[in-house]
């Protein structure tokens, strides 16, 4: 019976984890309106509509009305992340505290390990694709402040209102704002410093562990990556193409597998030199405007596997496989700018 039972959760478990996907990330605000959203295929190809239609005509009284067009069209997407996880869950008779065990588990799963996950590959991405995303290491309020600043004349000169950006931060440069913006108590009012919006924009605190502008996913099954997830990118060495020594990069000399920084880089030896690139750093802030992006993600439908169907234990197995992007607009980088650390 307790097989049974569960075996007809499935679809109400993914119901309730695709809903604490799209409402738990901290990017949940980029989320694409779910009506304009079709079936996916178990290829990770979704259905995305786009509507053409004509705009206002000139009214003749006595004549009616102008006709027009309207078009609905769906365009199909490949989603580029695909990732998934098999849970064994050993036989329990009480039917009710196995609906429980399952249910906390996918939950803590989705909380824990999947949110961050997502967040943190999206953060990436708009990075990535940013029209600014320097270096910054702000020692003093004002210059975080400034930076800030600098964003929002950024978003203003391509004709958006700040009261529809969201400044995405780490707690400490939101810190670093409160100390730029004193503030005065009134007689009778009890100290508070805290804000939830910043001239106009939806503060989003994000923890440091998502927040990077590159990070590498695990696999799950190579050695050291077996418990999955992601880390902050490593980069790479790669041979350099400047011409000339760049004040304050680093370059790297080969020796075998061994790379080697040079201390004092010389112009004539740049032929021999490499660089550090794709690392991912922590990044500061970033604003953004929604318009500029379209963040989706869906769960594939639980498989569910009883004991009795299970070949591999006598156990209860569930598989959980997620499809989920993140596209930047390319006519509206412009709308994300931010800074990351040295």
């Amino acid at each position: 019976m307790a097989q049974n039972n569960l075996g007809n959760m499935v679809e109400k478990y993914t119901t309730r984890l695709d809903q604490q996907i799209t409402v738990g990330t901290c990017t949940a605000d980029l989320n694409m309106n779910q009506d304009l959203l079709g079936e996916m295929t178990g290829a990770g190809v979704i259905d995305v509509a786009t509507i053409a239609m004509d705009g206002l005509a000139d009214h003749v009284r006595g004549r009616g009305f102008v006709r027009g067009g309207a078009e609905l069209k769906w365009t199909p997407y490949q989603l580029e992340f695909e990732r998934d996880r098999e849970f064994v869950i050993d036989e329990l008779d009480d039917a009710e505290r196995l609906r429980i065990v399952t249910a906390n588990l996918m939950s803590e799963f989705n909380r824990e390990k999947v949110i961050p996950e997502i967040d943190a590959i999206r953060f990436a991405r708009m990075a990535e694709n940013a029209a600014n995303m320097d270096a910054a290491t702000y020692t003093t309020p004002q210059q975080a402040f400034d930076d800030l600043l600098l964003a929002e004349e950024c978003m203003e000169d391509n004709g958006v209102q700040l009261s529809g950006c969201i400044l995405y931060c780490t707690s400490k440069y939101k810190g670093l704002l409160r100390k730029a913006q004193p503030y005065r108590m009134g007689q009778g009012e009890a100290p508070n410093g805290k804000f939830d919006t910043f001239d106009d924009m939806r503060i989003r605190i994000i923890p440091a562990n998502r927040f990077m502008t590159a990070i590498d996913l695990l696999d799950g099954t190579t050695a050291g990556e077996e418990a999955g997830g992601y880390k902050i990118a490593s980069g790479g060495y790669r041979k350099t193409a400047d011409t000339d020594i760049v004040s304050g990069k680093d370059y790297y000399t080969k020796s075998g597998e061994t790379y080697t920084k040079v201390t004092s880089p010389a112009k004539a030896s740049l032929g021999d030199y490499y660089e550090l690139s794709g690392q991912g750093k922590a990044i500061n802030f970033q604003v953004v405007h929604p318009s500029a992006v379209a963040a989706l993600s869906r769960l594939a439908k639980l498989r569910y596997f009883a004991p009795d169907v299970n070949q591999d234990d006598d156990a209860h197995k569930w598989q959980y496989r997620l499809f989920h992007d993140l596209w930047v607009y390319k006519n509206k980088k412009e709308l994300i700018y931010g800074t990351h650390a040295e």
